[in-house]
């Protein structure tokens, strides 16, 4: 009876000595892990209140009606109307909030409204008196977006250069450039439309093909860009999971993708507007003025180049000639298939200089500068580099 009593409370002990050496790994894990959270969060926290303070709660400051608040009627005019995600699951979280909750939220917001920091939040009253809690619920769905776009891009870019460093600068990098790109506009499906996007790509270089039924109707209900991107992933699903196999999903993508497109625009057919805005006029006379290539503008407090400024168009440049050469080919031929569908679709349809619409090459790009990052890094810090530095 003694040396069963031994031997239980010996497993017993050890037993809790792996319970306690499991919650102390688990521990260093997270505090090792803080510094890089943290970072993620200022980088996300920083650019998302600069779009904020340009464009606030209703996508175009000082013009009526107020974008996010059409929306949640659903009387925007087409094609913005169909952006419903993140509206409607903040429209949906309002609802089924608590009601103790409910009032204090409301009650805290009405003493410190965003609309006492930023001009842009002027319409987060919404109708009638109070405060419309669904606008604040957007706000932070936006953000989450938003961070979560940051990790995934961070994922995929170290998947092609298996450098974390250089993948998480990289990502960090498009996380402060994004206000800087919603030079015409800016929504908050468009940091839902970063995040979808992050994540199919993620989901390829996973070689995860299942998410791709999730992801497509979610992502289309965010923005009917999405179906376009589903096609631009066709090359990393054929080099993780071979072609027939690709050609399927893609096309299962595709169709979910359509699906969710057309029932949304029936649904809204007696909305004002169109399915799309031809502006290929637009676009021509404006880029036959040379003063739009030497535009600026402020973002962090801070004067900087807008939208196609030479700068940037440079900048850009540089990134291509720096990295062309050493991305994989299978990024290069997802960064070529973007750009053929991109630049057309950007031309004929969308507004001049809103860049934010040259998105499908967002991914891409930000993978393009991880691995220029990469090689830089490993020239620097190459043993004859240190000699020569010491």
């Amino acid at each position: 009876m003694n040396m069963i009593a031994q031997t239980t409370g010996i497993a017993s002990g050890k037993a809790a000595d792996k319970a306690e050496s499991r919650a102390w790994l688990m521990l260093r894990t997270v505090l090792r892990r803080l510094p890089v959270v943290m970072l993620l969060v200022c980088c996300t926290a920083a650019a998302y209140s600069s779009f904020f303070a340009q464009w606030g709660f209703c996508g175009l400051v000082n013009k009526e009606p107020c974008i996010l608040q059409a929306t949640m009627d659903g009387t925007a005019k087409r094609p913005w109307v169909y952006r419903r995600l993140i509206v409607e699951s903040g429209m949906w979280i309002d609802q089924h909030m608590p009601a103790g909750l409910h009032e204090r939220l409301v009650t805290q917001l009405g003493e410190h409204n965003l609309g006492d920091f930023y001009n842009g939040a002027k319409a987060a009253a919404g109708p009638g008196p109070g405060v419309n809690l669904a606008f604040y619920v957007v706000y932070v769905l936006g953000y989450c977006a938003f961070l979560m776009a940051a990790v995934a891009v961070w994922r995929v870019a170290e998947a092609w250069t298996q450098d974390r460093i250089a993948s998480l600068l990289a990502a960090l990098v498009l996380v402060l450039a994004y206000p800087i790109v919603l030079t015409v506009g800016g929504n908050f499906y468009d940091f839902g439309e970063i995040m979808f996007f992050s994540l199919g790509a993620w989901a390829a270089v996973a070689g995860s093909p299942w998410w791709i039924l999730l992801l497509a109707p979610l992502g289309t209900y965010n923005k009917e860009s999405y179906f376009f991107f589903l096609v631009t992933l066709l090359p990393i699903w054929q080099a993780r999971i071979g072609t027939r196999a690709a050609l399927f999903w893609t096309g299962a993508g595709v169709f979910l993708s359509g699906c969710v497109y057309l029932m949304i625009k029936a649904r809204y057919v007696g909305n004002p507007g169109g399915p799309i805005e031809v502006h290929w006029r637009d676009q021509l006379d404006y880029y036959r003025h040379f003063r739009h290539f030497g535009q600026f503008e402020f973002h962090y407090g801070l004067l900087l180049p807008k939208g196609f400024n030479l700068i940037n168009i440079a900048l850009v440049a540089q990134l291509l000639l720096a990295s062309w050469k050493l991305a994989p080919p299978v990024l290069l031929r997802h960064f070529k298939l973007a750009a053929l569908i991109n630049i057309p679709l950007f031309f004929f349809l969308c507004y001049p200089a809103e860049l934010r619409n040259l998105s499908l090459m967002f991914v891409a790009l930000t993978c393009l500068l991880a691995c220029a990052f990469s090689a830089m890094f490993k020239r620097f810090y190459s043993p004859g580099q240190i000699a020569a530095g010491a």
